[in-house]
């Protein structure tokens, strides 16, 4: 059962942190990324779940295609 938590802590930390690597800076919350980074390092279980919920940045649609440009109509689209 220990193991199983340490999994958990460990794929959450890992996730956290390629996260964390992807995002672009200027949408990062609440610290500079590299202190995320760090903090994401120093402390994997807490620092990983304190980036998901703190770090992270918010979509802007809350939608599965956040972020990507959609043709509104179909005249709108080149195809």
């Amino acid at each position: 059962m220990r193991i199983l938590l340490y999994l958990v802590l460990f794929v959450v930390a890992l996730y956290a942190l390629i996260d964390c690597v992807l995002t672009p800076g200027a949408r990062v919350r609440s610290l500079p990324k590299a202190v995320w980074l760090i903090v994401i390092l120093l402390i994997p279980g807490l620092g990983g779940l304190a980036w998901l919920f703190l770090g992270r940045p918010v979509a802007s649609d809350g939608g599965l295609f956040a972020g990507r440009a959609q043709p509104a109509a179909p005249d709108d689209d080149p195809e």
